[in-house]
């Protein structure tokens, strides 16, 4: 790289709510070839109060009652509100459930529910009959540019101008950002959630948990089959709050977010050799300051220790906006894929096919795991 002049770099820039690749000129100075370029989630903050990352932390703890010590964040121990030890049975995971890819994807869904304002999550009704949706669009190789993000309106409301080309979902358009090896991974089931703050849970993931709380400690008389140990939560999650204890008060939407908005945490059961395909939408609120001080508003979703093209990896700067969706293709397939036992022969290297046997498939048995 040059000291001096002028050095063409690929960079990632916000425009608006979406973000897009652009070739840009960055004036060479140094030996970092990341010296001079914009900060990649730069749009961000745009609309609040100062337009910067200062507005993401307006709302937190005022600096006089930070009283320093261990805490990371400098604040006092989290009030217990008189909850006691072991007086509350710690929940379960609660299973998001895979469904097959669906035939046809319907034109006539429900939209992303949006917001009434622009520093509060979508009514929580609305989502739980959004998640109920069979999924649609339809996923593409492709980032799909050509639908706008459902939430343009309340975004303009928020920054104070139009928007140009807004996206409905949050990866990148191009080459660079397709799907790899599409035709040869193409996804066989899928699952949706939403990124949102603290709501009831309405027991829509009910009907997917595989022990359908009537298999071992899950079933009638087990140690949890009542979710939270406390009456009326006999084999369901339905009415189930976001508070960690019954002395506790409930979360704020603005306080805490989750997969779907709700407890209990979630977990994904997954084959190996069976593509995923995971859409992911952002529920959270468009002003970057509706957060008590912590955290921002985009999003980016990593399965760890997946062997999964770059696209789909999750990694720290391929966020997402409010509003988008992301769709993540994950091939569930071993290392050494490509140079180990490629004829999918050793029987060793596996997964339950659902009937009984097992589904044998390419790769290096030895970065088997039961849980990523």
């Amino acid at each position: 790289m040059p000291s001096h002049g002028w050095t063409p770099y690929l960079a990632l820039l916000s425009a608006g709510l979406i973000a897009i690749p652009i070739a840009t000129a960055v004036s060479g100075g140094g030996d970092d070839p990341l010296e001079g370029l914009p900060p990649a989630n730069e749009g961000a903050f745009e609309g609040g109060t100062s337009g910067t990352d200062h507005d993401a932390g307006e709302e937190g703890i005022p600096e006089s009652l930070l009283l320093g010590g261990d805490i990371p964040t400098g604040g006092g121990a989290s009030p217990l509100f008189g909850a006691q030890p072991f007086t509350q049975q710690m929940l379960r995971f609660e299973e998001f459930g895979t469904e097959p890819m669906p035939d046809s994807y319907p034109l006539d869904n429900t939209p992303f529910p949006m917001p009434i304002d622009s520093h509060s999550c979508p009514d929580e009704n609305e989502l739980e009959n959004f998640l109920n949706q069979t999924m649609s669009p339809e996923p593409t190789r492709l980032c799909n540019d050509l639908d706008p993000n459902p939430w343009k309106t309340r975004i303009e409301e928020m920054v104070g101008r139009p928007l140009n080309n807004t996206a409905c979902e949050g990866r990148p358009p191009g080459e660079e950002w397709a799907h790899q090896r599409w035709a040869e991974f193409p996804p066989e089931v899928c699952y949706t959630t939403v990124q949102a703050g603290a709501r009831k849970n309405q027991g829509m993931r009910d009907s997917h948990q595989m022990h359908g709380y009537a298999v071992g400690e899950f079933a009638e008389g087990g140690l949890y089959h009542n979710t939270v140990g406390a009456p009326p939560f006999e084999g369901t999650s339905s009415g189930i709050d976001i508070r960690f204890h019954p002395n506790m008060p409930i979360q704020d939407e603005r306080a805490l977010w989750t997969f779907d908005g709700t407890l209990p945490p979630k977990l994904l059961m997954a084959r190996y050799g069976e593509t995923i395909l995971f859409r992911h939408y952002n529920a959270l609120p468009v002003d970057p300051s509706s957060n008590y001080g912590f955290g921002l508003h985009t999003l980016t979703t990593h399965e760890h220790n997946g062997h999964n093209p770059a696209e789909s990896d999750g990694f720290m700067q391929s966020f997402f906006f409010p509003g988008q969706y992301y769709d993540y293709r994950w091939p569930m397939i071993l290392a050494g894929h490509d140079s180990i036992n490629t004829e999918a022969s050793d029987p060793r290297a596996g997964a339950p096919d659902g009937d009984g046997g097992i589904r044998k498939i390419r790769g290096d048995y030895r970065e088997t795991m039961s849980t990523h």
